[in-house]
């Protein structure tokens, strides 16, 4: 991952809602890369990048949302090891890009980028 610190900075001076939306759209491009060992690399760091958001999120959010960034770190820092440790299984992998879709849809959703 490039620098941290830089990043931080940069994706904290962003408001809650659009800081939501920089997650949603990782999550989308994890359950788009997912399946190609070519995008091995990638996925490890959006996926660490992920991590890091939820991290630097959840204080600010309300108490149902932080409940389900919680949920959400938990279970890709889980994957995430999976995947670094073990050869890729279909089942696994179908998994990820299904629930990464679905938490990228839920927090769009929350954000409320998408009312016009």
């Amino acid at each position: 991952m490039k620098n941290l610190s830089d990043i931080r900075e940069r994706y904290l001076k962003e408001p809650f809602n659009k800081r939501l939306g920089h997650l949603a759209s990782d999550l989308a491009r994890i359950s788009a890369l997912l399946g190609n060992s070519k995008n091995k690399e990638a996925v490890d760091d959006i996926l660490e990048e992920s991590k890091f958001f939820i991290e630097w999120t959840v204080s600010e959010a309300p108490s149902d949302v932080q409940t389900l960034l919680s949920e959400m770190q938990i279970k890709l820092a889980q994957l995430h090891l999976r995947l670094l440790h073990q050869k890729e299984n279909p089942t696994e992998i179908n998994y990820l890009k299904k629930i990464t879709k679905t938490w990228s849809e839920q927090l769009l959703e929350i954000s409320g980028l998408l009312v016009k």
